[in-house]
């Protein structure tokens, strides 16, 4: 038995002597000093006595709790204590237990006179996945950011981070100025690290997960659940959580080397935890774009779409015989400017879009035609994943030619034929092209056919020239 054990055994031990010797022993000696004929004075003192029984009785019972009991503030704080914990839910769905005493303990906040860590203990319960959750959000039209100052975040926040330092905070908006995420970088003295808190209304910026457990371990602080994922990835720890406080959806992500994962674990929490005890949600509403990038994003008649003033002119005068319509679009955004087609004939396709040539994007896919191991299809039998070199699958997959170097062998050369059935057993085809406009400005056409001449691909590309 540890010292520990002892200490508590014997105090049991000697606060029952003592509880014992109160009942008996200092009952008798009470009534042997007492008059025998002052019966009042007799009962004043034997109800003294009880009193100071029970006294004791109650106190060994909290003594014993705070010393022994494995939530001994239970007893000083009852409803913090219980405000903090772990629980196993379900993925079928089943009830979360209520951890509260109080109705408003999700947003209750510690007084002055208490403290969270000497209130409770409550531990970051990780759920392995699979794999890394794929793709970071959904697509938004017309996304754009925009970084906050830092008098604007204090206006916004109700409450500064638990020593924590954001160092910066971005705002994400659609094509229309709306606002649609907050993301902020949260370092800590000490911690070569940073945190990153995305929060936003809508449900949409948490990931989809799938663990390797049949059920989903979630934690609770202050009146939140949150749920906890870990990873590695590229020898890195990777530690994410997600919840919803004050009707706003928060997802909380740290990156850290294997050997630092213990204080990145320490940094998540305190973090966490930092955000349960606000009392309203930041304000979001204070949050509105300095400027609002050109956005448009409209279908329109292929006729129409010749007459583009940027592109129009890059599309073919008229599609193969046969073709129809199946949506012509023009998009502008911060990031993206172009004009597309689709054109269809039961199974037969031909795409175009025209677009601004992005040399640092793009031009690891270009390449001169005398260069043919860079998109010669004859060269590399199906399946390519077997067949062409992976320091040469971006280009082969979808070269880049200059318009001026396109000859119908080149075109020829990219033509590829699958027999599948249910499918048109025509070619399949798809490069790209660039060549200048009249202003300096380099313009790249993007091609896809199937069961399209490639003598007619080519025919209408050269009347560009």
């Amino acid at each position: 038995m540890t010292n520990e054990a002892n200490k508590v055994k014997l105090t049991r031990e000697v606060l029952f002597e003592a509880i014992g010797s109160i009942s008996e022993d200092m009952l008798l000696k009470s009534e042997q000093h007492l008059p025998k004929k002052e019966p009042t004075a007799k009962r004043i003192t034997l109800l003294v006595s009880m009193a100071a029984a029970i006294f004791i009785v109650c106190g060994a019972i909290v003594f014993l709790g705070i010393l022994n009991g494995p939530n001994r503030n239970i007893f000083l704080y009852p409803q913090e204590a219980l405000s903090g914990g772990c629980y196993q839910e379900s993925t079928s769905g089943a009830a979360k237990p209520n951890y509260s005493t109080s109705t408003s303990a999700a947003s209750k906040k510690p007084t002055s006179q208490t403290n969270i860590e000497n209130i409770f203990e409550w531990a970051l319960v990780f759920n392995e996945i699979e794999e890394p959750p794929q793709g970071d959000r959904a697509y938004i039209p017309g996304y754009f950011e925009e970084k906050l100052t830092s008098d604007l975040l204090e206006k916004i926040l109700p409450e500064k981070l638990h020593k924590g330092m954001i160092n910066s905070a971005v705002a994400g908006f659609d094509g229309e100025g709306t606002l649609v995420n907050l993301t902020m970088r949260v370092a800590y003295l000490g911690y070569d690290g940073e945190i990153f808190i995305n929060v936003s209304e809508d449900e949409s910026i948490l990931k989809d997960y799938i663990i390797t457990d049949d059920e989903k371990i979630s934690c609770f602080c202050n009146g939140i659940y949150f749920t906890c994922y870990n990873y590695s990835s590229d020898h890195y720890e990777i530690y994410e959580a997600e919840a919803e406080i004050h009707g706003l959806y928060y997802h909380f992500e740290i990156k850290s080397l294997y050997q630092n994962r213990t204080n990145a674990e320490k940094i998540m929490k305190l973090t966490m935890e930092s955000f349960t005890t606000f009392e309203t949600a930041p304000d979001l509403s204070l949050i509105t774009p300095s400027y609002t990038p050109p956005y448009e994003n409209y279908a329109l008649p292929y006729e129409s779409a010749k007459n583009d003033e940027t592109f129009g002119k890059y599309l073919p005068e008229a599609m193969p015989e046969g073709f129809t319509d199946e949506g012509t679009r023009r998009y502008i955004d911060s990031n993206e400017n172009y004009l597309s087609t689709l054109y269809t004939k039961g199974l037969n396709e031909i795409s175009y879009k025209v677009t601004f040539y992005d040399e640092e994007t793009m031009g690891r896919r270009f390449t001169n035609v005398s260069d043919e191991k860079n998109y010669d299809l004859n060269l590399y039998p199906i399946p390519r994943a077997e067949t062409v070199p992976e320091e040469l699958m971006e280009i082969v997959n979808n070269p880049i030619f200059s318009l001026d170097e396109l000859t119908l062998n080149t075109v020829l050369k990219r033509a590829y034929y699958v027999e599948d059935a249910g499918d048109v057993s025509g070619p399949r085809i798809n490069f790209s092209v660039i060549l200048d406009n009249e202003n300096g400005e380099t313009i790249i056409i993007e091609i896809r056919s199937k069961g399209v001449d490639p003598q007619w691909l080519f025919d209408n590309l050269t009347k560009l020239l």
